[in-house]
C-alpha cells in the first residue's frame, strides 16, 4: 500500500522500511552527529630513580647491585695474594683485567668488606648492619668473598658461639682460614656462627684461605667506607 502525504511530493511504502525524505534530493541531508577523538600529547617522562653508586674500580656492579653501600665486584687474580694486601693504586676487575691485589677491584671511597676493624663500615658488625643473612646468601649462583676467615684458627677447632664482633684475623691455609662469602654459590661454614647466627657461608677452599686466594672465585664484596 502506499501513502501519499499531503506535503511531500515523495512515495513511502508503508510495507517496507525506506528513507523518508524530509525535503527535495539536493536539499535533504543526514541529522548525525560527528564526534572526532583526540589523545592528549605525551608529557615529558619522569627521570628514571636513581640508582646506587658504582661499588666496583670499573664503574660497574655485578652483585648485591640493589645495595647502596655493599656490591660485589668481579675480579680474578695474577697471583695468590693475601685478602689484606695494600692496594697497588692499579684499578682492575671486569672490563679493567686482573687484580694484583683484591683491594684494587673497590673503587674509590669504598674497600673490602669486614677488612679494617678500626673503620666501623669495614667491621664484621657493620657488615652485618648492611647486610642481612639472607641477602647474602642471595647472588645469582656468584661467590664474592670478604677479607676475614670464617673463624681465627684456633689449635683446638673450637667454633664461637656468637658472631664475631673482633676481628677473626685473615689466614693463609687450614681449618677456618675459608674466607667469608656471599651469594648462592658460596657453602655453609664449618663454624656456623662466625658472621650470621647459624647462617655464616664461605668460599670453601682450605688451600686457599683469606691469606691467599687466587681466583677460582667470582670476586670481592666491597663495601662504602
Amino acid at each position: 500500500m502506499w501513502y501519499f502525504p499531503n506535503d511531500l511530493d515523495k512515495r513511502v511504502n508503508t510495507g517496507t522500511h525506506n528513507k523518508l525524505l524530509l525535503m527535495g534530493p539536493s536539499y535533504d541531508r543526514h541529522g548525525t552527529v560527528g564526534f572526532r577523538c583526540v589523545a592528549d600529547a605525551p608529557g615529558p617522562l619522569p627521570p628514571p630513580p636513581p640508582q646506587p653508586p658504582s661499588g666496583c674500580a670499573d664503574g660497574s656492579c655485578d652483585a648485591f647491585c640493589e645495595h647502596a653501600d655493599v656490591q660485589g665486584c668481579a675480579a680474578s687474580l695474577t697471583q695468590a695474594v693475601s685478602m689484606r694486601a695494600p692496594a697497588t693504586g692499579s684499578p682492575c676487575g671486569g672490563a679493567l683485567g686482573a687484580c694484583a691485589a683484591p683491594a684494587d677491584a673497590c673503587a674509590p671511597g669504598w674497600a673490602l668488606c669486614i677488612s679494617d676493624f678500626s673503620k666501623a663500615s669495614l667491621s664484621a658488625d657493620g657488615f652485618r648492619a648492611r647486610m642481612s643473612a639472607s641477602e647474602c646468601a642471595s647472588g645469582d649462583g656468584g661467590k664474592y668473598i670478604a677479607a676475614m676467615s670464617h673463624t681465627d684458627c684456633n689449635p683446638n677447632q673450637v667454633c664461637p658461639t656468637s658472631p664475631f664482633t673482633a676481628d677473626a684475623g685473615c689466614t693463609a691455609k687450614g681449618w677456618g682460614s675459608e674466607a667469608l662469602c656471599c651469594g648462592a654459590g658460596c657453602v655453609p661454614a664449618g663454624c656456623l656462627d662466625g658472621l650470621y647466627p647459624s647462617a655464616t657461608t664461605i668460599y670453601d677452599n682450605q688451600e686457599e684461605g683469606c691469606g691467599s686466594v687466587r681466583d677460582v672465585m667470582t670476586g670481592f664484596l666491597c663495601c662504602k667506607v
